[in-house]
């Protein structure tokens, strides 16, 4: 039996949940996942982009909640381990997301900017060559 289990530092602790295997899945695992799936493709279409974008928004946002979920369970736990979830390093923990939300957000923009500059360019178009809608 490992030292750690056998003087029980990490009996009832939140890092032996599932949320925080969860959490380390989605913060780690999946956002390597999608670059490594998008770094083999010669060509990125924008709605390849827009569904990057969003998905990194969406692990943000399960980030956000599985790291509130641990904070909580760690201020109801007795064990000292789950005190490093209830300090000023929680808010370091908290950057992660912000970063991938950041990400996300900026993609999804990008696609909207690029989106309608197109439809503006078009409409000057057919405005110049008499075809009004």
């Amino acid at each position: 039996m490992p030292y750690y289990l056998s003087v029980g530092l990490l009996t009832g602790s939140v890092f032996v949940e599932m949320r925080f295997w969860a959490l380390i899945f989605m913060t780690v695992v999946v956002p390597l996942a999608l670059y490594l799936l998008l770094r083999h493709r010669r060509a990125v279409s924008r709605v390849t982009v827009l569904m990057l974008g969003l998905a990194l928004v969406a692990i943000a946002a399960v980030d956000v909640w599985l790291l509130h979920g641990l904070q909580n369970a760690a201020v109801h736990n007795a064990s000292k381990l789950d005190d490093f979830l209830d300090s000023e390093v929680t808010v370091g923990l908290y950057l992660i997301p912000a970063l991938f939300g950041g990400v996300g957000i900026d993609l999804v923009s990008t696609i909207i900017r690029q989106h309608l500059l197109h439809m503006e360019r078009r409409h000057r178009q057919h405005r110049r060559n008499g075809q009004e809608h």
